[in-house]
């Protein structure tokens, strides 16, 4: 992976820019500019003390940032790990072609147990 990838990506884990401007800037360095697919892969946790985690990531851009291991805060790995949740196992390549088929929301994942909760879902 180019330097100036790994750079983008690092601003986008690092909340130094927004996961559309690190799309775009990717985008640019390929030689298109474009918009991302318009999916979006949304994570939702909520703990018992009702503390949220919520995190927005273009499809096309969760499928990069998921893959290194440090893309989601530790909490929030160790939350979904305890539910069983391992999100490495998805396939983000069939996971796109098979939710460009549909509209609306795609639910993926959905536990509730009591006050926690945890969503992943294509939107």
């Amino acid at each position: 992976m180019g330097e100036e990838r790994i750079r983008i990506l690092n601003m986008v884990k690092e909340g130094k820019i927004s996961p559309e401007e690190g799309a775009k800037l990717l985008s640019l360095l390929e030689g298109e500019e474009r918009r991302p697919s318009g999916r979006w892969l949304r994570v939702r946790v909520r703990g018992e003390d009702g503390e949220e985690v919520k995190i927005n990531l273009p499809l096309s851009l969760a499928r990069v940032l998921l893959k290194w291991s440090g893309a989601l805060p530790e909490r929030v790995r160790e939350q979904l790990e305890d539910k069983g949740i391992d999100l490495g196992a998805f396939s983000f390549e069939a996971l796109e072609e098979e939710t460009s088929k549909m509209e609306g929301r795609v639910d993926l994942v959905k536990v509730e147990d009591g006050a926690e909760r945890v969503e992943i879902y294509i939107e």
